[in-house]
Order: structure tokens, then C-alpha cells, then sequence
């Protein structure tokens, strides 16, 4: 009996201690896990401060890009000039020539060709022997005749007297500024204003 016992008490103390080791190890288990499950929780909230933290960088970024986009758009525009910026070319006024047809006015009627005039006064008559091309600014200048007339007839045999003249001036619309003078004397004869369509008024010498 005493080595039954015996046997059976040898039998049961392994037992029993082995029994206390799974315990203690299950014990030890939860509070591992636990553990774990502490810092995946921590891990997870700094990630979550990190994500709400970064929102304010990266909204400050877009700013930052916007501002560089900006500047380098306005660096462009500044170096490549824009087209509403640049200056226009000067505007060639009234090239071409003077139109062609009646001008008149106070003593004098002027007939516009292609290529030249005829002019009529009060008491003289001349011819304008170049087409009447204006520059930038609307003037012309070309040469021709003038021929003074005088009351009464014309004797037999003896013609009016021919002169070289210059005829200068300036078209702005349909008005006209006209200037005479004799060039082998460098006479001015005077300075007349014409209309564009007008017959003018003249007088002739008797």
C-alpha cells in the first residue's frame, strides 16, 4: 500500500506542476495579445495623427504651387509679351492718293484724275501734272502749271503765259487744303480750302 501511494504521489506531482505551467502560460498569453492589441491601437492612432496632421501640409503646398504657377504665368506673359499688350504698328493715315473727282471751294475748282488735275480760279487756270499721292499724314506735293488770266479778250497770237507751279496741302476727310506757289519766282498765289464733292464757287475775270 505505502508503495502504491508512493507511486501514485510520484505519479500526481508531475502532473500537477505540469498542470500549473499551462496555466501560467495561458495566463501569460492574454496579456501578450493584449499587448499586441495596445500597440496595433497606438500604431494606428499615430497614423491617424499623421494623416490629419499632413492635410494642413498639403493644402499648404497647393497654395505654394498656385503662387509659383502665377508668378512664372506672369514671368511668360512678361517675356513673350501678350498680344493686347504689345504696341500696335503706327497707323498709315491717309496713304494712297487724293480721290479722284470735283473738289471745290471759295475761288477755286479742282477736277481729280489718276493721274493729275485740272484747276480752275476767279482769274487763272493750271494743271497738276502728277497723281496726287499722299504719305502718313495726308499731304501731297506735286508739280504742275498755272496760267494768269486777265479781263477782257485775248489778243490774237498772244497766249496767257505758262508758269512752273508747286501745289502742296493736305486731305483730312473730305477737306482739303490747297497751296499755290510759282517755283521760278517761289511766289505763294494763296492757300484755298475745298470739299470733296462741291463745285465750289468761282467768278470768272471778264
Amino acid at each position: 500500500m505505502r508503495t502504491t501511494k508512493t507511486l501514485t504521489i510520484f505519479i500526481l506531482i508531475p502532473l500537477l506542476l505540469a498542470a500549473q505551467s499551462q496555466g501560467d502560460s495561458c495566463r501569460s498569453r492574454p496579456s501578450s495579445n493584449a499587448a499586441q492589441t495596445n500597440g496595433k491601437r497606438g500604431a494606428r492612432a499615430d497614423a491617424n495623427r499623421e494623416a490629419k496632421s499632413s492635410p494642413s501640409k498639403n493644402a499648404a503646398r497647393p497654395g505654394a504651387n498656385q503662387t509659383a504657377g502665377n508668378e512664372m504665368s506672369n514671368s511668360s506673359n512678361t517675356g513673350t509679351g501678350n498680344s493686347s499688350n504689345k504696341p500696335e504698328h503706327p497707323t498709315t493715315g491717309a496713304s494712297g492718293r487724293v480721290a479722284s473727282g470735283v473738289w471745290g471751294g471759295q475761288h477755286i475748282r479742282m477736277n481729280v484724275r489718276a493721274d493729275g488735275a485740272s484747276v480752275e480760279y476767279d482769274c487763272a487756270h493750271g494743271t497738276i501734272d502728277e497723281t496726287l499721292e499722299l504719305d502718313n499724314e495726308g499731304r501731297f506735293d506735286a508739280k504742275g502749271t498755272h496760267v494768269r488770266e486777265g479781263p477782257g479778250p485775248i489778243r490774237v497770237g498772244k497766249l496767257p503765259r505758262s508758269r512752273p507751279a508747286r501745289y502742296t496741302g493736305r486731305v483730312g476727310g473730305d477737306e482739303m487744303s490747297l497751296t499755290l506757289t510759282l517755283t521760278d519766282t517761289s511766289q505763294e498765289i494763296g492757300t484755298y480750302t475745298l470739299t470733296r464733292g462741291s463745285e465750289g464757287f468761282i467768278r470768272k475775270c471778264r
